[in-house]
């Protein structure tokens, strides 16, 4: 989600220089791929280009073909074929072991509003929701009528275009996508023409992380989101936080006001670490009703039980499914000491639960880390 909000970024500061942009983004990966489908790469007229769709093996010869379908107003998609060890793609051995295809679409200034709408409204959704990208376009369908290749959509509107077995399959494709949560890449025979290949991308919110605390010890964590893109809202005795803090999180939330409402939803984690037991419990217990998938309790593992012990005498009973959200003491066992330690064991708990691994070491792990297609 970070690499969407650095391409819109970077797009806001040449719109209105009238330059001409190409978007390279993954669609397909066959075995292993450094980047997965839905990497994103902005490539402007002049060169400049943010964003990755591989670990820097790829990027200078994607920017020379987006350069090319630039000038010449043409889509395409590239195939770079790394299974054969000894085969130096590009002029660089990759090794990755997989076959890449990217999808290149020109993108004309008047064009690109319209065109990256669609991406700002990901970045604002609080709910699951789905892009297309029609890839390739072989059918009788003329490109003006809606099934420009390159350009985003929401999955409804794509269905207008397509034929009744067609949708059939599409709709087919698009639960696959919801149910598994994750991009699919297909293609079929339209009854109406020859080729059609579609990219369905399944989005998810940004993580929105609230840190209940005003030590030193938040700042680390607020920079380490801040890296990863995540929203970040502090809560505390805002003449504690450091003023370097007050830029980089989102939001600060003064623990003398009545608390407002925190709008924490299922894609919200929670850490309590504000060092004073009755706070930490007075937290906990208004947490513990909201729909939150992470409660980190820092502090050693007694204190957690005392605190989950005192909520379950004001509450009377805890329900499995609080008890399952709650962590303590936070964070992954990775030996940490520093705040800065801490803070990379707490941000990478959370996405564990997240992405429901176990936090295990890979070289250990049997199966592939991604699915394969």
């Amino acid at each position: 989600m970070k690499e969407i909000q650095q391409i819109l970024r970077h797009y806001d500061d040449k719109r209105s220089s009238g330059i001409s942009m190409a978007l390279a983004t993954v669609v397909n990966i066959h075995g292993s791929s450094y980047r997965r489908p839905g990497a994103r790469m902005l490539i402007f007229e002049n060169g400049n280009w943010t964003g990755g769709i591989s670990g820097g093996c790829l990027e200078g010869d994607i920017l020379k073909h987006a350069l090319k379908a630039i000038y010449e107003g043409k889509p395409s998609i590239r195939r770079y074929d790394t299974t054969q060890t000894d085969n130096y793609e590009v002029g660089v051995g990759l090794g990755c072991q997989g076959i890449i295809d990217i999808l290149i679409a020109p993108l004309k200034a008047s064009e690109a509003e319209t065109h990256f709408e669609y991406l700002r409204q990901v970045i604002k959704k609080r709910s699951p929701c789905t892009l297309v990208q029609v890839c390739l376009n072989n059918s009788k369908i003329p490109l003006n009528e809606g099934l420009i290749v390159g350009e985003e959509r929401v999955g409804e509107d794509i269905l207008k275009f397509l034929g009744k077995s067609e949708g059939a399959l599409f709709e087919k494709f698009m639960r696959a996508a919801e149910m598994e949560s994750r991009s699919i890449y297909f293609n079929f025979y339209a009854s109406h023409g020859k080729d059609l290949h579609i990219f369905i991308e399944k989005f998810k919110p940004v993580v929105h992380l609230y840190v209940f605390g005003d030590n030193y010890d938040v700042h680390p964590i607020v920079d380490i989101c801040s890296t990863l893109g995540w929203k970040t809202s502090l809560i505390g005795n805002r003449y504690k936080i450091f003023k370097r803090v007050l830029s980089t999180a989102d939001n600060i939330v003064h623990s003398k006001d009545p608390y407002p409402d925190l709008e924490i939803d299922a894609y919200s984690a929670v850490i309590l670490m504000a060092h004073d037991y009755k706070t930490d419990l007075r937290n906990l217990r208004l947490m513990s009703g909201t729909d939150t998938f992470y409660i980190g309790l820092l502090g050693p593992r007694d204190r957690g039980e005392r605190l989950m012990s005192d909520l379950k005498k004001s509450m009377g009973t805890l329900d499995d499914a609080l008890l399952q959200k709650v962590y303590m003491p936070t964070g992954l066992d990775i030996g940490a000491n520093t705040p800065e330690e801490i803070a990379i064991s707490v941000v990478a708990e959370v996405n564990t639960v997240l992405r429901k691994r176990n936090g295990s070491f890979l070289r250990e792990r049997s199966t592939p880390i991604h699915p394969r297609t």
